[in-house]
């Protein structure tokens, strides 16, 4: 079996393959899981803005309907 060190100060920490392996697939999954993420907070940014300029018109609109009133 393989092994892969890195050394941290004075102690050597040794992955075999399947260590290495795993670690890999949960940086892949985490990678995954923020640009899912970020693609969810875009959509809401999105929609926040949209609902916003709507408010803002139905605020005029009630604005100039109290104004004739």
């Amino acid at each position: 079996m393989e092994a892969n060190g890195k050394e941290f100060g004075q102690v050597s920490v040794l992955m075999d393959d399947i260590q290495v392996e795993e670690l890999q697939n949960a940086k892949a999954k985490q990678q995954l899981l923020m640009e899912r993420c970020h693609d969810k907070f875009l959509k809401a940014k999105a929609e926040v803005e949209e609902l916003t300029m709507k408010l803002s018109t139905l605020e005029v609109k009630w604005h100039n309907v109290t104004e004739i009133n």
